[in-house]
């Protein structure tokens, strides 16, 4: 699993998952965005983790109203570019706050527990007004 993106940087972490997919098949892609728990849309802070690429790929928690305006507007800015790009496939997960702080560390069995727990989302959640 490849962590991509820069610790509390909203911008800079949509930045270097745009470039760590540079190349990739954008339809076969599917994207998770990861929280803590669930039913807090309004106070969360969300990990993008992508499958359908040679290696999955996450990145760290920095998307969402938990970042302030700037994570909502940088998860709003990926949302609306992988669209264009012809990413269709968008679901969402909870973990438990504890195994969201350990992505820096983890393995392949968080990217099972992310895809085994994940349900489809609607992106027009995040759209920009």
């Amino acid at each position: 699993m490849k962590l991509v993106g820069d610790p509390g940087n909203p911008k800079a972490t949509r930045e270097a998952l745009l470039a760590a997919l540079k190349g990739a098949h954008w339809p076969r892609i599917s994207v998770t965005l990861v929280g803590p728990w669930q039913g807090d849309r309004e106070e969360t802070i969300y990990a993008v983790f992508v499958f359908g690429t040679p290696e999955p790929i996450v990145t760290y928690p920095v998307f969402g109203p938990a970042q302030g305006p700037e994570g909502v507007a940088e998860l709003s800015a990926l949302l609306q570019e992988l669209e264009k790009r012809g990413v269709r496939r968008l679901y969402e997960a909870a973990l438990a706050p504890g195994r969201l702080a350990e992505l820096a560390q983890a393995g392949p069995e968080l990217a099972l527990e992310v895809f085994a727990a994940r349900n489809p989302a609607d992106p027009g959640i995040w759209r920009a007004a």
